[in-house]
């Protein structure tokens, strides 16, 4: 139902309420949205995101280390010169940070992280982009991942927030087929509980095409989401996009 003017103090009539969220009207709520693909999925089961691997998340906070493959991604460098990394601390609450690269050589956070949930390059030289791909790892295991150009992490791996809830409404999956691969989808969540089991909310099975599926799931504080692909062939690969809102229990709504 579209938000009018008495709702929102001004003088637009009418206004769709997502776009009422978008703006900043409601101090609880914020858009939400996280994308991933895998570009080159082999036979089994892999995570979506560029390098494929099914995440070992970490079970205490510690530095994230972010390191480039390329030497231009650097502080006077022609690639990536900042990136911002966001997550979460020991407690879930969201903390973030800007690191300096420094090429090939790793730099560490001075923040402590349990998750990691986003990173993006910030400024860049005369490439305007980041010219390797760019890796944020804790206690060695890949956290996060930016592909060479890209500029922004491709990873479907998300935790909630602390005093937050996530409201999904709508999944979309894309597949590519080659090799006569078949290719499930699992959207699975995991409670923070030490001895917490993955559980799957939705299975898909796209066919070479794209499908969509809507009010998926509502997903409670400090719930860890992946998405996996599961395919019987190789060099057929897929992109994931969920998205909604994410509501911030500890604020008032207006």
């Amino acid at each position: 139902m579209p938000i009018t003017s008495n709702h929102l103090g001004t003088d637009v009539e009418r206004i769709p309420f997502k776009m009422a969220v978008g703006l900043g009207y409601f101090k609880k709520m914020e858009t939400f949205r996280k994308f991933g693909m895998n570009p080159d999925l082999d036979a089994g089961t892999e995570e979506v995101w560029p390098l494929g691997t099914v995440k070992t998340l970490p079970t205490s906070a510690a530095v994230t280390s972010i390191v480039s493959d390329d030497a231009a991604d650097t502080a006077a460098g022609t690639g990536g010169r900042t990136i911002h990394i966001r997550g979460l601390d020991a407690n879930y609450n969201q903390i973030e940070e800007i690191v300096t690269l420094n090429g090939l050589t790793p730099v560490v956070t001075t923040q402590l992280f349990l998750r990691v949930n986003f990173m993006w390059v910030v400024t860049a030289g005369s490439g305007q982009v980041n010219a390797g791909n760019i890796t944020g790892s804790i206690g060695g295991n890949p956290q996060i991942y930016v592909e060479a150009e890209e500029g922004a992490c491709h990873c479907t791996g998300y935790c909630v927030p602390a005093e937050h809830v996530l409201y999904l409404e709508h999944l979309h999956v894309t597949t590519g087929r080659i090799g006569n691969a078949d290719t499930a989808i699992r959207f699975q969540i995991k409670a923070s509980d030490a001895d917490a089991s993955w559980q799957t909310q939705s299975d898909t099975f796209p066919y070479e095409t794209s499908m969509d599926m809507v009010g998926i799931y509502v997903a409670p504080e400090k719930t860890d989401i992946r998405v996996l692909a599961v395919t019987t062939a190789t060099n057929s690969n897929v992109a994931v996009e969920y998205d909604g809102f994410l509501i911030d229990l500890s604020k008032d709504l207006m």
